[in-house]
C-alpha cells in the first residue's frame, strides 16, 4: 500500500473526528443557550413575584410582639384556638366516617 495512501486516509479520519467533535460541541452550546434562556425566564418571574411579596408586605404593615397580653386578647386566643381545635376534630371525624364507609363497603359491615 503506497504510503501517500495511508496518509490521506488519516488526515481524512482527523478532519472526520474534528467535524463530529464541532458538531457535538455546537449541539451542546445551543442546548446551553437554550436552558439559560429559560433559566432567565424563571428569574423574570420570580423577580416579579418578589416584588409582588414585597409590596403586598408593606401595604401588611409590621407584625408587632404581643409580650403582655391583656385579659381580653388572651380570652379572644384562647376561643380562636378553641374553635380551630373543634375545626380540626370534626374534619378528622369526617375522614374517619368515610374511611370507615368505604372499608364497610369492601368488607361488609361487622
Amino acid at each position: 500500500m503506497p504510503w501517500w495512501l495511508v496518509w490521506v486516509l488519516l488526515v481524512l479520519a482527523a478532519l472526520a473526528f474534528l467535524i463530529w467533535i464541532g458538531l457535538r460541541l455546537y449541539r451542546q452550546v445551543r442546548a446551553l443557550l437554550a436552558e439559560l434562556r429559560r433559566a432567565e425566564a424563571v428569574v423574570n418571574e420570580l423577580q416579579e413575584r418578589i416584588a409582588d411579596l414585597e409590596e403586598a408586605a408593606a401595604t401588611a404593615g409590621a407584625i408587632e410582639a404581643e409580650l403582655t397580653l391583656s385579659p381580653e386578647r388572651r380570652a379572644e386566643l384562647h376561643e380562636t384556638r378553641a374553635a380551630v381545635r373543634a375545626t380540626r376534630e370534626a374534619r378528622r371525624r369526617d375522614r374517619y366516617e368515610r374511611a370507615s364507609a368505604s372499608w364497610d363497603e369492601v368488607t361488609g359491615p361487622q
